[in-house]
Order: C-alpha cells, then structure tokens, then sequence
C-alpha cells in the first residue's frame, strides 16, 4: 500500500510539473503578429467571460497609443486621441481580434497600449502589448 501512495504521488507531481502541458492563457493580451512597411498587426485575445470594451474607429483600431522604447524609458510616439467618429467596440469572450497600428519607426523596440472594460467591470484597465521591433 505504501508502495502504491508513493507511485501515485509521483505520477501526480510529474503530471503538475511537466512543461509539455499546456498552459493557462493570459484572460487578456495583446500580441504582435507581423509587420508591413507601414503597419503592424497584433492580435488581441478575450480569454475571459466577459465582453471586452473599448472606444475606437472599428474593432482592428481603438483609440491606442503607440510607445517607442528611448534612453529614457518608454516614450508615446503617436496616439490615436482625436475620437471624432470613435465608437464603444466589444470584443466578446473567447473572441480574437487583429489591432493594427501604424509603424513610427523602424529597428526600435515598439509596444502599443490602450484601455478597456469589461460588461461586468466600469473600471478601465490599461493593456500594454508585448514589445516588437519592426525591421
């Protein structure tokens, strides 16, 4: 018996650690996908149970910032602050969405940030993409 407790103690904390297995998605990202010479794509993931809300000219472009890395730290380049003819996008659960932004500058580290609700949640969150460089 005590031979069986230890074989299935094993197999559990194998089972826990093994990297092979997949992992918990992030509830939401922002990922960069691809380039052209003058945007770049990234994809935004819903991965929550709730709508995702944002203001925006289409769902592929809310109202963002896009950030370029300097000496000095992160620095907005560009933004998309105007908001005539912006809208409330939703992107629902388990839904993707592509975001394009424009491209600033080029061999420099870039990241895109805007900010979003949920339907259940007023409170805006900040959602910052991961860094890109575009060549």
């Amino acid at each position: 018996m005590k031979l069986f407790s230890v074989i299935l103690l094993a197999l559990f904390f194998s089972h826990c650690s093994n990297p092979a297995l997949p992992t918990e998605q992030p509830p939401v990202s922002l990922t960069f996908v691809e380039a052209t010479e003058f945007d770049a794509n990234l994809l935004l993931k819903n991965n929550t149970t709730e709508s995702l809300l944002y203001y925006g000219y289409s769902k592929s472009s809310p109202l963002k910032t896009v950030e370029i890395l300097t000496d000095t730290g992160w620095t907005v380049a560009a933004w998309d602050w105007c908001g005539t003819g912006a809208e409330q996008q939703k992107v629902k659960p388990n839904e993707s969405v592509v975001i394009f932004a424009p491209v600033i500058k080029k061999n420099v580290k870039t990241r895109i940030a805007f900010s979003y609700n949920t339907s259940a949640n007023e409170e805006y969150t900040k959602l910052t993409s991961n860094e890109y460089i575009v060549k």
